[in-house]
């Protein structure tokens, strides 16, 4: 399988899909590097972050709230027991607070 068709594929069984994906503008703020406000989901995680460590101590705080979170990957794995070429979508979530 070359790379055009394993990329028409997985766009078929993942970000074409509006049930499961929305798209969002690509457009970013004009700066030198990315800003925690770029990204909505590190926007919450700093939110989140903020209020946690207003209440809580700060041994505790630091203990539970998230560090270092990236974007998460997105590949696909054939199915290789459909007659016809399919692809299953794979959303790889590495060094997010939900994986270990």
């Amino acid at each position: 399988m070359d790379m055009s068709e394993y990329t028409k594929l997985l766009n078929e069984a993942s970000i074409n899909n509006t049930e499961k994906f929305k798209s969002v503008s690509l457009e970013r703020p004009k700066s030198r590097g990315r800003p925690v406000k770029h990204y909505p989901l590190l926007w919450k995680e700093k939110e989140l972050e903020t209020a946690v460590r207003k209440i809580l101590p700060i041994e505790i705080a630091d203990s539970i709230c998230p560090k270092g979170s990236r974007l998460a990957n997105l590949y696909g794995l054939p199915k290789t027991h459909k007659p016809q070429l399919a692809m299953r979508p794979i959303l790889s979530p590495t060094e997010l607070t939900t994986s270990s």
